[in-house]
């Protein structure tokens, strides 16, 4: 999630920031009305609530007060509650004879939402057009792990984990486990990724001489 969105799903969040050394602090959260104090140090404070927070925007109330007594106007922080999961992507089960195979699924994101996908030891970054998503294991660039790329081998199962995440941290994988089987073949084939103008994988092209590859043996 992002650090600076002030969206969370912790429904006890901690609440910090800056101040004069010596000045007490005075946090009042929303909904439960619960007051909490720090006193500045190190020119930080940080208070951290006990009592739960609904889902839902609302403004933490900030006062500092210094030893004389003095109390600043109230600054008003907006904090966004969030515990809601994404709805669930789902990943395409398939039976392929090629070492590199496209993985395709299905997702439908919200605002902010993100979609991962891992496969033989590595996690993509994965674009959703229209609901769909695909992921070509030839071209594509892990965002982490250590899968190398077209080292699917023949007469294993692997399973795919595709994982949508909200900007709260909310996330929620798909409930399916070993949707590639790779299987022995003598020959596969496969529109070119130079020639894919499309959504990369459908093998629609508007090209008229599209590059056809594949392998054999």
């Amino acid at each position: 999630s992002n650090t600076n969105d002030n969206i969370t799903n912790d429904t006890t969040p901690t609440i910090s920031g800056t101040g004069t050394n010596g000045d007490t602090i005075t946090v009042v959260m929303p909904g439960t009305g619960e007051v909490l104090t720090a006193v500045v140090s190190g020119g930080v404070w940080s208070v951290t609530p006990t009592q739960a927070l609904a889902n839902g925007t609302a403004n933490v109330r900030v006062t500092a007060t210094d030893p004389a007594g003095n109390t600043s106007p109230v600054t008003l922080v907006p904090v966004t509650i969030d515990t809601t999961p994404p709805a669930a992507p789902t990943v395409t089960p398939q039976v392929t004879g090629d070492s590199r195979p496209i993985i395709t699924g299905t997702a439908t994101l919200a605002s902010g939402e993100t979609l991962q996908v891992t496969v033989n030891g590595a996690t993509y970054n994965v674009t959703v057009t229209n609901g769909t998503w695909s992921l070509d294991t030839a071209t594509a660039t892990p965002a982490s792990g250590s899968g190398a790329l077209g080292s699917f081998t023949a007469g294993q199962t692997y399973s795919v984990t595709a994982t949508v995440t909200d900007a709260a941290g909310n996330s929620t994988s798909d409930t399916s486990s070993g949707e590639i089987s790779v299987v022995t073949a003598v020959l596969a084939g496969r529109l070119d990724a130079s020639s894919d103008s499309g959504i990369t994988g459908d093998a629609r092209t508007n090209d008229t001489t599209p590059t056809i590859n594949g392998t054999g043996r």
